[in-house]
């Protein structure tokens, strides 16, 4: 399943955090996920300190309207997503 035909989404900073608001394709609200730089205290490995990492999620609305959609998949997205606007956000402020 290919996640960005079926969910738009919107990223916002938040403090020290980054925030994910995912939506259908119809524009109603599927989630949210919230993503921080790794800290030296988090637990899995291997990660840098450059990454960032889902540390919160609601995202049950989405798994309500779309059972066919796996977490893992959900996760993974959303991980290219932060990567993508983080590298973007270096890009343009050099």
């Amino acid at each position: 399943m290919i996640m960005d035909h079926i969910f738009t989404h919107t990223i916002t900073p938040n403090d020290n955090k980054l925030v994910l608001e995912l939506h259908d394709n119809v524009g109603e609200f599927m989630g949210i996920m919230y993503y921080e730089r790794a800290k030296k205290t988090f637990t899995h490995k291997p990660i840098s300190m450059q990454k960032w990492g889902m540390v919160d999620c609601k995202i049950e609305r989405l798994y309500e309207k779309y059972p066919e959609v796996e977490p893992l998949d959900v996760l993974r997205w959303g991980d290219i997503l932060i990567t993508q606007y983080v590298t973007h956000r270096l890009m343009t402020n050099l």
